[in-house]
């Protein structure tokens, strides 16, 4: 986990309306800032963000994506961010709710 410089996250967590800098967002993602604005304009780079809760409450994970290239940030409760490493390339994400994904695995129709 790396610490990013302060202010590569700005928003209001208490709704989830964050933004990620694209100086800091773009190399990551192996982009050009003029690339990857260009890129969210065609509407093909795209954002997950999370809220911690229980021990996690306070926290905001926020995810970007870009074709194959993953890029994940916590913001702590005290506005600090953090580049976490990008989640393996086996890690499978669901399509589709957990509740339908569990009832498939448990041999319930859909």
């Amino acid at each position: 986990m790396t610490r990013l410089p302060d202010g590569s996250v700005t928003g209001r967590g208490e709704d989830g309306d964050l933004t990620v800098d694209a100086q800091v967002l773009a190399p990551r993602l192996g982009l050009s800032v003029a690339k990857l604005k260009a890129e969210m304009r065609r509407g093909i780079v795209y954002s997950r963000v999370e809220r911690g809760e229980g021990a996690d409450a306070g926290y905001w994970r926020i995810t970007v994506t870009y074709r194959q290239h993953a890029v994940r940030v916590l913001v702590a409760p005290d506005g600090a961010a953090y580049h976490l490493p990008a989640p393996s390339p086996d890690t499978r994400v669901r399509s589709e709710p957990p509740l339908v994904a569990l009832a498939r695995r448990v041999g319930g129709q859909t």
